[in-house]
């Protein structure tokens, strides 16, 4: 048995049968027993933390794995091949690096490659089979790996040919490889390829707001198309109707989700990506830093025994990060919860989590139709779209259900006044309704350079880092009951 999950079942922190659930899952799919234990919700951060060692020995799977240039600096390339080591990633926050290390590896190496790391350094080691090992050490070190110089290689190039194919030798590889690492280590939310007459414009969106990231040659578009619909698992063939699709790759060390949109454009097809970063996905109402006030109200309207809750915003303004944290609040063991979401955004250990689409044949309204029979005991709708859906959550909220939803509206009064136009009844409404939430996303000044028109590199130059929410706060008491 893992050494990790032996001190977890003698501190009684987990149970035989989930050790087993792990181990299992351990060997098929060769993900990392921390890794599993926090996806599955068996434990938390902190608890791992109090009985993992220094260095962990864990499993990657190397079709995963996106290089760090940063953390392949710190080793040379002949010192890599002699020590047999490949650094993966650096943690500066918390002084930590990931190495990764062939099977045959010995203790005695491991005290070798800590040499080649700043004391202090807390060092983590994964593992690979021998094979895999000997091409990590080749996509490493053998080619090029930042933006500027694959653009410079793919220009050297003649022939289309020669730019396309799925090996890490083939150059458009790399590259999407290399958008996709800067686009993360810049925290952007979304990773936009818009073809234009000339040329490719690759946008990030940074605290809710585009910026230019870099501008490619727009016969390189071709292939990476072709690129990027492979790994989201579209058809490469159809050009004429929007796609949707999703990947995950392993950046910094951490598993990163990638959902993708393709949609035809004048000529082309145009690009979005949206990064899901699993590490600031499902928050608690603590970690929202919202005023102590608004957090003690949401708690309160999450731990109401049933009735409505309506959360509302414009597009982007994190109503579903708010939704995620009302049921983050109330997801123990003594209540079903169930979602019904399009898409979903993050998967939640112990909450029963269905997709929903308008196009398909489950739609929100038929959805909720069906999950009441599944006796849950508070129910997540993603959103309310149409007369169907509004219907249906205010049943459910009528038969005693706790129904958290969200609403495109300007504000409080207008989510009310919205609902009713949808055709809610004003009676039926008043009764079920417990609370509104209205919400915006507000840019904070970088802290580094104290919010300088000219910015830092902290804050790729805007003078902004990060978003704060501001909630506007609604209890429906009895005079707003009679009100509405």
């Amino acid at each position: 048995m893992d050494k990790l999950l032996k001190k977890l079942l003698d501190a009684g922190t987990l149970r035989k049968d989930q050790c087993c659930v792990v181990e299992t899952e351990h060997w098929l799919r060769g993900e990392s027993i921390p890794t599993l234990l926090l996806e599955f919700g068996f434990v938390s951060r902190q608890q791992l933390s109090l009985v993992s060692d220094e260095v962990s020995t864990s499993v990657f799977v190397l079709d995963e794995i996106i290089p760090d240039i940063a953390a392949i600096q710190k080793i040379d390339e002949q010192t890599a091949r002699k020590l047999r080591a490949v650094p993966l990633c650096i943690d500066k926050a918390n002084n930590a690096a990931t190495v990764a290390l062939p099977f045959s590896s010995h203790v005695l190496d491991q005290d070798k490659i800590r040499r080649q790391f700043a004391n202090g350094c807390r060092l983590k080691f994964v593992q690979l089979c021998e094979s895999d090992f000997a091409q990590l050490l080749d996509k490493c070190y053998g080619f090029s790996l930042s933006v500027d110089s694959i653009l410079d290689e793919l220009n050297e190039l003649a022939h289309q040919s020669e730019i396309e194919g799925e090996s890490y030798q083939v150059p458009i590889v790399r590259l999407i490889d290399a958008f996709l690492h800067d686009a993360v280590l810049q925290q952007a939310s979304d990773l936009h390829f818009c073809p234009e007459q000339m040329h490719l414009q690759v946008r990030v969106r940074l605290d809710g707001v585009l910026s230019d990231m870099r501008c490619v040659h727009i016969r390189f578009w071709q292939a990476m198309l072709v690129r990027l619909k492979i790994l989201a698992n579209m058809d490469i063939a159809e050009t004429r109707f929007p796609q949707d699709g999703q990947f995950s790759k392993r950046i910094n060390g951490e598993r990163i989700d990638f959902r993708a949109s393709s949609f035809p454009v004048r000529n082309a097809e145009n690009v979005v990506l949206r990064i899901l970063d699993r590490r600031s996905g499902v928050r608690s109402l603590q970690q929202l830093s919202l005023q102590p006030q608004h957090q003690q109200q949401l708690a309160q309207f999450a731990h109401k025994p049933a009735g409505l809750l309506v959360v509302c915003g414009p597009t982007g303004m994190g109503k579903t990060t708010t939704l995620y944290a009302l049921i983050h609040e109330l997801n123990h063991v003594e209540l079903n919860i169930m979602t019904l979401e399009d898409p979903i955004e993050f998967a939640i250990p112990g909450i029963r989590q269905t997709r929903v689409s308008s196009h398909g044949k489950l739609s929100f309204a038929e959805g909720v139709k069906s999950v009441l029979r599944q006796d849950p005991d508070v129910l997540l709708i993603g959103e309310i779209r149409d007369s169907d859906s509004c219907d249906m959550a205010i049943r459910a909220a009528m038969s005693g259900h706790r129904v958290f939803t969200s609403l495109h509206a300007a504000d409080n009064i207008s989510a009310i006044e919205r609902l009713l136009e949808l055709g809610a009844s004003a009676h039926a409404l008043a009764s079920v309704l417990t609370g509104v939430v209205s919400q915006r996303l507000l840019r904070r000044f970088c802290h580094s350079c104290n919010g300088s028109p000219a910015g830092c590199d902290h804050c790729s130059y805007s003078g902004f880092k990060r978003r704060v929410a501001i909630l506007e706060m609604l209890g429906v008491s009895l005079t707003m009951k009679q009100m509405i």
